[in-house]
């Protein structure tokens, strides 16, 4: 479509204020392991995952999103499986180690799972694909100590950089039922959101985010894996057309409902 020189000039491309990413248990062996973490990070390579979807998704490597205020450009962890499978002998996992990788059947695009599956296997690490429908996902990661590796997802709900922060990657969000999938809590990244929150200089908070991402992703509780891209196609008879960068994903769900 994008080649065709009449259907091109309609077709709108939106990418969206959201971080898909593989969450790790840090409270589930061998995800407790810090060496572990940073490891999966190494060893998925994003690019190829973006070859998968065609183009609707920008391989990153931050938890922020490249829209969202307070962004900052970094990266930790380059694709290196050798350097990945480094880290895990040094952890005490010479030989890799199973797990179970779980995805929901809403969201989830099979390449993308099972490419990053594959992709896992060439360190050692052997993870059991499972998916689910989205309220077994959701109840599944919600509940300590049930889902070691997962498939995710995260969406604006208000343009503000803290929204990536307090409601999915503190410790008070690392309890039953919360959406921080990865049971991540850390005390010292609390502190630096709290003063983040409360600062009254805009600027000069916004300013401060990519240290706070920097400092989590210190941590790897997440493989940041791609910033979603949406396109759509009006018809030649409409007007004036507004592609949301926030909601039309949730307008899409209603519209495969």
């Amino acid at each position: 479509m994008s080649q065709d020189p009449v259907l091109s000039k309609r077709l709108l491309r939106q990418e969206q204020i959201a971080t898909q990413y593989l969450f790790m248990n840090t409270q589930v062996k061998p995800f407790d392991n810090v060496l572990v973490r940073r490891a999966m990070n190494m060893a998925i390579n994003k690019t190829i995952l973006s070859r998968l979807v065609n183009g609707r998704g920008i391989p990153t490597s931050t938890i922020e999103p490249r829209k969202m205020p307070g962004y900052g450009a970094y990266s930790l962890y380059s694709y290196d499986p050798a350097g990945a499978r480094k880290l895990l002998a040094q952890a005490g996992y010479p030989n890799g180690f199973s797990t179970t990788f779980y995805s929901d059947n809403t969201t989830d695009d099979a390449r993308i799972s099972q490419s990053i599956a594959q992709q896992l296997q060439a360190i050692g690490v052997k993870a059991d694909l499972r998916v689910v429908d989205a309220n077994t996902f959701q109840t599944l990661f919600g509940t300590k100590g049930r889902v070691p590796l997962g498939l995710n997802g995260w969406y604006q709900d208000f343009p503000d950089p803290n929204d990536f922060v307090e409601p999915i990657l503190s410790c008070a969000s690392a309890v039953p039922g919360a959406q921080n999938a990865a049971w991540y809590c850390n005390p010292k990244v609390d502190a630096v959101a709290h003063r983040l929150k409360s600062t009254t200089d805009q600027k000069a908070r916004l300013r401060q985010y990519p240290q706070l991402d920097r400092m989590i992703m210190q941590d790897a509780p997440w493989v940041p894996l791609l910033t979603p891209v949406f396109y759509v196609l009006p018809s030649a008879n409409v007007r004036n057309f507004y592609f949301d960068p926030v909601w039309f994903y949730i307008y899409a769900d209603y519209a495969k409902a």
